[in-house]
């Protein structure tokens, strides 16, 4: 949410089951900083992405959603973020591809599980 920065993950540990938050050695994290400014916005990083996603990747994408999952997966990994050979399970709620699972070995060095759900 734009105008709640860590409302939702802070959400998400408030409903797990008691249980769950104490026994899961799971290493999760919900990313809210590749939104543009917000909905619909796009920026020139974003714009330079999805220039070069057409060249490298047949799938198809939009900026909007779809987009901003692709380039901030990327953008982490980049950073470091997400340690090269890892495997991360995305779950995405809207955009083009919804309603279908993904396996996409990602940048070469990550394997990405995408499941695209509309919700």
């Amino acid at each position: 949410m734009l105008n709640a920065p860590g409302l939702i993950p802070k959400q998400v540990k408030q409903n797990l089951h008691p249980e769950k938050q104490t026994t899961t050695n799971v290493n999760w994290k919900i990313e809210d900083r590749f939104h543009c400014g917000g909905y619909a916005k796009i920026n020139s990083e974003l714009e330079s992405f999805l220039s070069s996603w057409k060249t490298d990747s047949e799938i198809p994408i939009e900026a909007v959603y779809t987009g901003k999952l692709f380039w901030g997966l990327r953008s982490l990994i980049e950073q470091g973020a997400i340690e090269k050979g890892s495997e991360v399970i995305a779950i995405h709620s809207g955009g083009k591809l919804s309603g279908c699972y993904l396996e996409h070995s990602y940048v070469g060095c990550c394997k990405i599980y995408i499941f695209l759900e509309m919700v």
